[in-house]
């Protein structure tokens, strides 16, 4: 992680007086502006703390990671060698340690064995597609080469929990002229591509062996990896005869056919140590550690103009500040340079940890703030981006994430993210875990699970649909249904009226639905005449008409369907049962239906002592006044003979058997 003149071998209390040759800590926004740094020792809405995860079994742990879609394990870098698994219990959250290494490279390795060596086993990804894609890529310091870089992809063998350690193909390698400065970090990007962060070959001042002059490794793309991010495509092959340069190169790399290396992503690089993308937005930040004043954060969003191919300054610049602005950077064009958005100076430590940007669930309020760390003060801070790229809401977390109980967290070498976002402390010296959790204290859980109803919510095992921050479970969003519709016993004929009260989440939209038998499926009723119902209006509202009820009517059940953005909500349904019918009709001149035959249309007799027959005038009392059944208006033309049915203007007219069935049957002339 730091260069040889900044060794700790001499003990962390003897490095930390060398640092105390100040600088003033300063900040700047991609456009060079340069500002003090102000750091804050408090909480922002949410406090948060830490608990110990793993406390015993680890050697040297300087990295925790996952695999994609699982949220029961994490995987855990040794620096000898070693990626071990933790088993995390669903139920309770306690941790295993698995005693079986997921892989053991050890003897293939070199470094690592002291808590200062920069050397070791220092990255792991999975592919993205894993365990479908069985590959995981590991970047180690390799005994072949006495130091060289290897990039080498594994997979997993048929136990989930144990690698196929004999399944080695190094798909890069590149010599490394110090033992320190490797970087060592890999990850794959939302574009599918995997990175890699090199360093700028070790020493100081990117000078000496190995380094290249005037320059040095960082700015130099010519056949040269160091201090660099590398982006290469492990789905294939370009070099099929070379047997350690096993991807393809992407066409949209930034120096693809320019005569420099067409791995090469971004440069100007020192020593990235745990660079990380933001899991939500897919933007790249890139922790650079300084020389002897500042230490950096770079930033790289997912995408814009000028993305690809950014120089981040080194060996030109040391954070802000000109450095060795020998001949190649002068001859750099102006502007070419990206400036990291924060730096912080010797005040506050010597060896910058990346982080992350939390987007886990159990701490809402702290969604899309950067943590990050020093090796050499066991510090942990924390800030935001705003939109326009400043740095916002500085906080130093140290005391806040102090675990206590006899417990402290110090050589933080690395954070870590689980599958679920949430963020772990990887603690060298102490072989410990930390993971960063909300402050103690009641959470509001209404399923009663364990898990706060926020937690539950964000990793999708709770429904919100209206968003209130309550588990759909516990609290409807669905349309409520205060009112319901009332059952009536009418008579053919008579208009009847169903009305609910409905309320809830967003607009609410409601249908009508009528079925013919307590057993039968509902089907939407529409307005206007319909056959078998009557005349119905008002079936997309909470109040539903139906007049001149047809006698197919009795015995439907009607009912409403209130729906939001949520869902539906079904009323009771209300049941149409014909009761005991007064006299509807008034026609005096026209006889009771006594079963005789009614004499022919248009022409009145004498019946039982009572005229009838008039049936112009019936029809012109019951039609015209709006009493409508199986029988047509009375549109003035002549009616058909009795008895016989016949269409007149496209509706069918004349069936007074079943007219006088339904009018006179109970009725008294």
């Amino acid at each position: 992680m730091t260069s040889s003149v900044k060794s700790l071998a001499s003990g962390v209390a003897a490095r930390l007086v060398k640092c105390s040759r100040s600088v003033t800590a300063t900040l700047a926004v991609a456009a060079g502006l340069i500002a003090p740094l102000a750091f804050t020792t408090g909480s922002s809405a949410q406090t948060i703390a830490s608990t110990r995860v793993i406390g015993a079994g680890l050697v040297r742990p300087i990295y925790v990671t996952h695999a994609p879609n699982d949220p029961t394990r994490i995987f855990i870098i040794e620096k000898q060698g070693r990626i071990r698994i933790a088993d995390i219990n669903p139920t309770t959250g306690a941790y295993t340690l698995r005693t079986t290494p997921f892989l053991d490279i050890d003897p293939i390795v070199t470094g690592g064995t002291t808590a200062n060596s920069e050397q070791g086993l220092l990255g792991l990804a999975f592919h993205p597609n894993y365990p479908t894609d069985p590959r995981f890529f590991v970047n180690y310091t390799a005994v072949a080469g006495a130091g060289d870089t290897n990039v080498a992809s594994y997979t997993v063998s048929a136990d989930p929990n144990v690698a196929n350690a004999s399944s080695s193909d190094v798909i890069m390698t590149f010599d490394q002229p110090q033992t320190n400065h490797n970087g060592g970090w890999l990850g794959f990007g939302p574009d599918g591509f995997l990175y890699i962060a090199t360093g700028d070959g070790g020493n100081a001042n990117d000078a000496g062996p190995g380094h290249t002059e005037p320059g040095g490794n960082s700015q130099d793309r010519t056949s040269n990896r160091l201090g660099k991010m590398l982006r290469v495509d492990v789905s294939g092959d370009d070099f099929p005869a070379d047997n350690v340069r096993d991807y393809r190169i992407p066409a949209s790399n930034p120096f693809v056919g320019s005569g420099n290396d067409a791995e090469i992503w971004a440069f100007g690089l020192r020593n990235p140590w745990r660079p990380s993308f933001d899991r939500q937005t897919g933007d790249l930040w890139i922790a650079d550690v300084g020389q002897d004043a500042l230490e950096e954060i770079n930033f790289q969003p997912a995408s814009g103009p000028g993305v690809a191919g950014r120089n981040y300054g080194w060996r030109c610049y040391e954070g802000n500040n000109q450095f060795n602005f020998d001949s190649v950077c002068q001859a750099a064009p102006v502007g070419s340079f990206t400036f990291p958005v924060l730096t912080y100076g010797r005040t506050l430590g010597c060896s910058i940890t990346g982080g992350y940007v939390y987007r886990g669930c159990a701490i809402p309020a702290l969604r899309g703030t950067y943590f990050y760390a020093d090796f050499c003060a066991n510090t942990i801070r924390t800030f935001r981006l705003n939109s326009s790229g400043a740095v916002i809401d500085q906080l130093n977390r140290t005391t806040e994430l102090a675990p206590g109980g006899g417990l402290s967290i110090t050589a933080i070498t690395s954070f870590g993210e689980d599958a679920l976002g949430e963020l772990y402390i990887c603690d060298q010296t102490g072989g410990e875990i930390f993971k960063i959790i909300p402050a103690a204290g009641p959470i509001v859980d209404c399923n009663g699970n364990g898990i706060s109803d926020a937690t539950d919510i964000c990793r999708g095992t709770a429904i919100d649909c209206n968003a209130d921050g309550i588990p759909d479970s516990c609290v409807s969003p669905l349309p409520a249904i205060s009112s319901q519709p009332t059952s009536v016993s009418p008579c053919a004929g008579d208009t009847v009226n169903f009305s609910i009260t409905v309320g809830g989440f967003g607009t609410i939209s409601t249908q009508w639905q009528f079925r013919t038998s307590p057993a039968g499926s509902y089907a939407s009723l529409g307005n206007g005449v319909i056959p078998g119902v009557g005349t119905v209006s008002g079936a997309t509202t909470t109040t539903l008409s139906i007049a001149s009820l047809d006698p197919a009517a009795n015995g439907i059940q009607v009912r409403a369907v209130s729906t939001n953005s949520c869902g539906a909500s079904n009323s009771d349904p209300a049941t149409i049962t014909f009761g005991a019918c007064t006299t509807r009709c008034n026609a005096a001149d026209i006889a009771n239906d006594d079963g005789t035959p009614l004499p022919p249309i248009g022409t009145q007799g004498t019946n039982n002592g009572v005229t009838e027959g008039d049936y112009n005038l019936f029809f012109a009392t019951f039609f015209d006044a709006g009493a409508a059944c199986d029988i047509a208006n009375d549109d003035g033309s002549p009616l058909p003979p009795f008895g016989t049915l016949q269409t007149n203007n496209g509706v069918t007219e004349g069936d007074y058997n079943l007219f006088f069935a339904i009018y006179f049957d109970g009725c008294a002339f």
